[in-house]
């Protein structure tokens, strides 16, 4: 994982590395991230981020701390880690280009966004790993407190079968104000329809929107298959 904070505004910045919702990051990276992290690479940090990532470092787990790299403002020491190919052109790598909009449209970040989680793609594992009590509180904290840009709703669809039920065990402990903002729509696209217009809801669940097009990740995938395949005995690097 790369990790480039250039983009963030200066409130954005503060919010993902104060200390409560940069532990909160943390804790979600290292046991609740529904894949193996081998290695996290952060660059264009801030001038406070060595502080304070040195305040955090003794009590992160070994193994994970080893995996995170800070490069400060140096991306050629993010090339002697990587190979270039796997880097994405934005940073001087070779590899295909990566474009986030939505982090660089700085209106987004009073407005707010609407997240839609569909979890029918996750396996059965992901999908345990996801919604075990510990792992889910962590990731609650994490949207409730350290989201880099404004959650207005968050809306989780195709969850399985016992995810009401441990819903409904941390409901009680949420902030009233986040709580309001999550629904839970179980297998039920219609129930989706009554709470987002269709035009922004894409194509995907029969919506009028714009289908879901992860392309750039879809190429990635297609250009490093062989090297892909490889990494499924170890883990991979994103």
């Amino acid at each position: 994982m790369i990790l480039d904070l250039a983009d963030f505004t200066f409130l954005q910045q503060m919010k993902l590395v104060n200390p409560r919702s940069a532990w909160i990051m943390i804790n979600f990276l290292q046991d609740s991230f529904p894949m193996r992290l081998r290695e996290i690479h952060i660059i264009n940090t801030p001038f406070f981020f060595d502080a304070l990532f040195a305040c955090f470092s003794p009590f992160l787990k070994e193994k994970f701390r080893k995996r995170i790299k800070v490069h400060g403002k140096s991306l050629s020491s993010l090339f002697s880690c990587v190979e270039p190919k796997y880097i994405p052109q934005d940073w001087g790598g070779m590899g295909p280009s990566y474009n986030n909009k939505a982090i660089k449209q700085t209106f987004i970040e009073y407005r707010g966004v609407i997240m839609i989680l569909d979890l029918a793609d996750f396996t059965f594992l992901q999908q345990m790993k996801l919604v075990n009590p510990r792992s889910a509180w962590i990731m609650i904290n994490f949207l409730q407190d350290s989201f880099p840009m404004r959650l207005r709703e968050i809306h989780i669809i195709n969850t399985p079968f016992f995810f009401d039920a441990l819903f409904a065990c941390f409901s009680p402990f949420l902030k009233e104000k986040f709580r309001k903002r999550i629904k839970v729509h179980g297998k039920s696209l219609s129930s989706l329809f009554s709470c987002v217009e269709p035009k922004y809801i894409p194509q995907d669940w029969g919506g009028m929107g714009p289908s879901y097009n992860n392309k750039a990740m879809f190429t990635a995938i297609v250009q490093y298959e062989d090297k892909i395949r490889e990494w499924r005995n170890y883990g991979i690097t994103t």
